[in-house]
């Protein structure tokens, strides 16, 4: 089962087309959407690194330009929840979930 944040509201909506995105969710990455990356920089916060794994993993999907032009407040709040992904130990199944 794939694991994902609640809604993040945005201070600042990003504008596209098909209308304002308002709230974004981070989903744990699986490993093919961490190719080229360092998770060590990630965890650090690097960047160059996260919005490069936003651009994966987010609901929905935000472009690397969008990325790039998030409120410093709204990139914070993203890396941070991403990055709780990989500090944070993944529960397991119970049993009875078996």
């Amino acid at each position: 089962m794939t694991k994902i944040s609640e809604p993040i509201e945005l201070a600042e909506p990003i504008a596209r087309e098909s209308g304002a995105v308002e709230k974004v969710q981070v989903r744990k990455p699986y490993g093919g959407e961490l190719r080229g990356l360092e998770i060590g920089s990630i965890i650090r916060g690097d960047y160059d690194q996260v919005k490069v794994l936003l651009s994966r993993c987010t609901v929905p999907l935000l472009q690397v330009h969008e990325v790039e032009t998030l409120d410093p407040f709204d990139l914070g709040a993203l890396s941070g929840t991403l990055t709780g992904f990989f500090i944070q130990r993944p529960s397991k199944a119970s049993s009875a979930d078996q």
